[in-house]
């Protein structure tokens, strides 16, 4: 088998090519190959498992992935961190097996929002989407004393569930502890933490054959980190415990906004006064 690792650069070729090397329990080995096309072999119990070649920077291979998601529906041009395909027999065309990315950033405000709409647009094409991201993650003062822990709110990893869950597509992030997570954050987070089961869904996505229990795994480890991000905020201004799982499993919009509507959350949103908006907008606001 010969597969590819599309990247935004070399290091997130590289992070890909470990992910799949690891998936299988693996080690990769460097082929004599160009530095900037390098190729690697994937051994598993001491024979050769599939090559891999890495192709950091998108667009500049002569295949556009972007058209290909495009022509299956994907809203956005947006790249991921990294694109798994498989090489057709022929070698002239590829079919895409599974979209990753890889954040380190603190999940805090825009951050935690920024990659979904790369997500979304996977979950449209019908592009199985993984999502590493780390919990847990401090945020520093001027002096570079730890403040406190930031935590996304909970509708971020919901938002995954949701898209898995309308599109019927595995789009799900992968929880993994920050290098600053404190014994007791990784306590209170120890039931989402998801990364041996990514391995088994890179694996499967690999084999052309995703498990309904490796999509449930996750989903399950999902779900904890909604509810438990949830219950970790002071104030009730969101669902809490099954109130989540109820919510998701609304079939119709009309539904799911009567469900809203009955729980009477009270939630408002605001702009700030230095943004320019038409004097209709606050209407529309005000409706929502």
């Amino acid at each position: 088998m010969f597969l590819r690792v599309h990247g935004d650069n070399i290091i997130e070729c590289e992070r890909g090519l470990h992910l799949v090397a690891n998936s299988f329990s693996g080690n990769a080995r460097l082929l004599i190959s160009s530095p900037y096309m390098p190729q690697y072999e994937i051994l598993g119990n001491k024979e050769v498992l599939f090559r891999v070649e890495l192709l950091p920077g998108h667009g500049r291979w002569g295949i556009n992935l972007q058209d290909i998601f495009q022509s299956h529906g994907a809203p956005l041009r947006e790249a991921t961190d990294v694109v798994l395909t498989r090489v057709l027999e022929n070698e002239s065309s590829e079919e895409i097996l599974l979209a990753i990315e890889f954040s380190s950033a603190l999940p805090a405000g825009n951050n935690a929002w920024q990659r979904s709409g790369r997500a979304l647009a996977c979950a449209i094409a019908g592009v199985p989407y993984l999502y590493f991201t780390e919990v847990g993650g401090v945020e520093l003062g001027g002096n570079r004393v730890i403040r406190a822990s930031r935590f996304p709110n909970p509708i971020v990893p919901f938002s995954y569930l949701t898209a898995s869950e309308v599109y019927g597509v595995l789009c799900l992030p992968v929880y993994m502890p920050s290098p600053s997570c404190s014994e007791s954050i990784y306590d209170q987070f120890r039931g989402t933490i998801g990364a041996e089961d990514a391995k088994q869904v890179v694996r499967e996505a690999i084999e052309a054959k995703i498990s309904h229990q490796s999509y449930e795994r996750l989903t399950e480890k999902a779900m904890a980190a909604v509810r438990a991000l949830a219950d970790a905020r002071r104030r009730k201004d969101t669902l809490r415990g099954d109130e989540w799982a109820e919510f998701l499993g609304l079939e119709t919009g009309p539904q799911k906004a009567e469900w809203l509507n009955q729980k009477k959350m009270g939630w408002k949103k605001k702009r700030a006064g230095k943004v320019e908006t038409s004097p209709t907008f606050q209407g529309l606001i005000e409706l929502f």
